[in-house]
């Protein structure tokens, strides 16, 4: 008796494995169909019909500006030595960073950098202690900076290059 029930164990088995594996079939079709149909919905189904997506039909450029921002140090610090309305000596230490939307703009910096450097101590060698004291003097400065590093970028390679400067550090003596 416990042969027969060895003996119709047996069938069963094969045929729940058959099962099984075609529920497992259907299963790996629907996800694979649903995975491509994903695709092309979400890629935006260009079939070739020459229609372009408008995000990347205009690539120009112009429109250069809507990448990311790429950061850069012009280190080491700037100290120089300033004007004061007395005559004692006046020390100002500065660490500039600034961003570029450019390709390839913090290597064209670091190419350019003695004359950005050059100009820049120039620039800030010519700065009154009186003016630096407010917080204007300060933007005021910050300005100054990026058009000067935008002047020299310009007469170098044709291309501002800097969007935006940025104090990291700045203390007067």
């Amino acid at each position: 008796m416990a042969e027969t029930a060895v003996a119709t164990e047996a069938p069963v088995r094969a045929g729940a494995r058959t099962k099984l594996f075609v529920i497992m079939g259907v299963t790996a079709v629907l996800v694979l169909g649903g995975a491509g149909a994903a695709y092309v919905l979400l890629a935006g189904g260009d079939s070739g019909t020459g229609h372009a997506d408008a995000a990347t039909a205009d690539q120009s450029p112009a429109h250069e500006a809507a990448a990311e921002p790429v950061y850069f140090s012009l280190a080491p610090a700037f100290v120089v030595n300033f004007q004061a309305g007395n005559s004692r000596a006046r020390f100002l230490k500065v660490e500039l960073d600034g961003s570029t939307r450019t390709e390839h703009g913090d290597e064209i910096i670091k190419r350019h950098s003695p004359a950005l450097r050059n100009a820049l101590v120039m620039l800030l060698s010519r700065q009154t202690y009186e003016d630096l004291m407010a917080p204007e003097g300060k933007q005021r400065l910050r300005a100054e900076v990026l058009a000067e590093l935008q002047r020299v970028l310009t007469e170098q390679t044709g291309a501002a290059v800097v969007d935006d400067v940025y104090f990291t550090s700045f203390v007067m003596q």
